[in-house]
């Protein structure tokens, strides 16, 4: 009898055992297929699926955002503006993006994710962090350095209009995104190993950083309240500077998620706020060491001050 049950336990076992495995391997396969849906998403887009599903949104976005912006801006809408229109269309740019992964996150593959753990949310927060410290900080090196102000009528904090802290968004969602595809491209089909190869997509960063920083500057040019008192030295040394942003964040915001669903949302905070913190210090390296780079009057100078800049 002890033989019998003895016997009838250890099959039982060996099935349960046997059923394991080819639960394991189907889910295996499952993933496996998942994430190579199509031969696009394995070299353009990240190898983790719910971050290429948001690299995707986020250019399908910036497609819908920038015709809006090109339609106010060369149809001249924005000359009927309040600060209040500003501030409705800067709340659109910021809302969208951050909202609609909430809401759709089956779209994302993330809907088996708890909010804090979905790479939506750590995107929206690593560039809602950038884009805060970016108006509220360096907007006055620009200021100094550059002697551009914006003369439109709106809201403001801190002497930056409130509605640029919230479009900074999506233009930073579209860089990063342009830019995490531009360093996974060139780091998967070098060939060269170790450190020449960090610092030849290091070189890459740099040029695309300016690239990005020339052409946001010289595509502004066509809303004249932005006031750019010397043109020259905005395209020309302005990008460079503007680019010292990117330098930093592109190569960094790259490594979120990029494999799988790692990191956490202390680690994506943490990270940002570095990324924040060496740009604030490269900028302030270039005040103390160059300075200006022109003579030309702002137009409208601003007088609050923040103290370590001015």
């Amino acid at each position: 009898m002890n033989q019998s049950a003895t016997a009838d336990l250890v099959r039982r076992k060996s099935a349960a055992t046997t059923e394991a495995n080819m639960n394991s391997s189907n889910y295996n396969e499952l993933r496996n297929s998942d994430d190579s849906i199509s031969p696009v998403h394995s070299t353009i887009f990240s190898p983790n699926s719910e971050k290429a599903r948001a690299e995707k949104f986020f250019l399908i976005w910036a497609a819908i955002w920038i015709n809006i912006v090109f339609y106010i801006v060369y149809s001249q809408w924005f000359e009927t503006f309040t600060p209040y229109h500003y501030l409705t269309f800067g709340l659109l740019l910021f809302i969208f993006p951050t909202v609609f992964p909430m809401v759709f996150p089956t779209l994302f593959l993330s809907a088996h994710l708890p909010l804090s753990r979905r790479y939506t949310t750590k995107a929206n927060i690593y560039m809602g962090i950038l884009s805060w410290i970016a108006n509220y900080f360096w907007t006055h090196y620009f200021y100094v350095v550059l002697h551009a102000t914006y003369t439109f009528k709106a809201h403001r904090f801190n002497e930056v209009p409130i509605a640029l802290y919230m479009m900074t968004h999506s233009y930073f969602h579209l860089y990063h995104v342009f830019s995490s595809i531009l360093i996974r491209l060139v780091w998967r089909r070098m060939q060269t190993k170790g450190t020449a190869r960090y610092f030849y997509v290091g070189i890459i960063v740099i040029i695309f950083s300016y690239i990005v920083a020339f052409l946001e500057t010289f595509t502004i040019q066509h809303f004249p309240y932005y006031d750019i008192p010397d043109r020259y030295a905005m395209y020309a040394y302005g990008s460079m500077f503007y680019g010292i942003y990117f330098i930093v964040s592109f190569p960094m915001f790259a490594r979120l998620d990029e494999e799988a669903n790692t990191w956490n949302l202390p680690q994506t905070i943490i990270d940002a706020l570095a990324c924040c913190m060496i740009v604030t210090q490269l900028l302030d390296f270039w005040r103390i060491s160059i300075g200006h780079v022109t003579n030309a009057p702002a137009a409208n100078p601003v007088h609050q001050s923040v103290p370590f800049i001015y």
